[in-house]
């Protein structure tokens, strides 16, 4: 009688790491999805922010972003203890000191020393990866998930990457433009013949990431948790952060 409530609450860790990969995903669609049905939010307020080059607005976004996916994941993590009792968080330990919620980066410090899904320095399934096919096009891709089609509402199927910027000049010239402003309106259903260039577009995308002859690809999500390592790191070796450990 006892196994029956094991079982499924064992079925349900599966889920609870797809839900929260798939946040990721939903975060990254919502400027589409906002930009198409014209809805207010984050997504939208990104695109304005790149279309008119307000780089500290931007920046603020992708914190927002990023504290985002990273709640997330702290809390699909502690969900696994909830569900299976077997699942333990690590840094239970005397030498752990208490997390000061003052200081900068303490849900870094969380993630990293007080849980079991966090690997230093290694890519893990869901990170956000950048593409950019022979300094032409930029295409997004999200690592784990390759077979995971990205829907497009013009071409109206899956794409193999989510198409975003195409890299014009070269130099200190070089110019970064996005994917939708090529295409007069977003409205498919109003503007037909921007439809037809979206999905020209994104085959040319596509097209220009397979038959690259250089494709460098980025690692977004591991480049701001090395950050984050870093400069975790550097508190660690301060002589203030020593004072610290030892008082505590």
């Amino acid at each position: 009688m006892a196994g029956r409530g094991v079982a499924p609450r064992a079925a349900l860790i599966p889920i609870i790491t797809v839900v929260g990969l798939f946040f990721g995903i939903l975060i990254g669609n919502s400027v589409l999805t906002e930009i198409v049905f014209n809805r207010p939010g984050l997504g939208k307020l990104i695109v304005g922010a790149l279309s008119q080059r307000d780089y500290p607005m931007l920046q603020g976004i992708l914190v927002i972003y990023t504290l985002l996916i990273v709640v997330v994941n702290v809390l699909t993590d502690m969900a696994y203890g909830l569900v299976d009792p077997r699942v333990k968080l690590r840094g239970e330990t005397p030498k752990d000191h208490a997390i000061d919620f003052e200081q900068d980066y303490w849900l870094h410090y969380l993630l990293r020393n007080r849980s079991t899904v966090y690997k230093r320095g290694i890519a893990i399934r869901g990170d956000c990866i950048i593409e950019i096919a022979d300094h032409a096009f930029v295409l997004t891709q999200t690592l784990g998930l390759e077979k995971i089609k990205v829907f497009s509402p013009a071409s109206r199927e899956g794409l193999p990457a989510n198409p975003d910027y195409r890299i014009v000049g070269r130099g200190a010239s070089a110019q970064i433009v996005q994917i939708h402003e090529e295409v007069d309106s977003l409205d498919f259903q109003i503007d037909p013949r921007s439809e037809e260039k979206m999905r020209h577009l994104e085959q040319e995308y596509i097209n220009g990431r397979k038959d690259a002859v250089t494709l460098v690809r980025v690692n977004l999500s591991l480049a701001i948790r090395n950050a984050f390592d870093r400069l975790q790191r550097t508190a660690v070796a301060s002589p203030q952060f020593s004072a610290e450990e030892n008082r505590s």
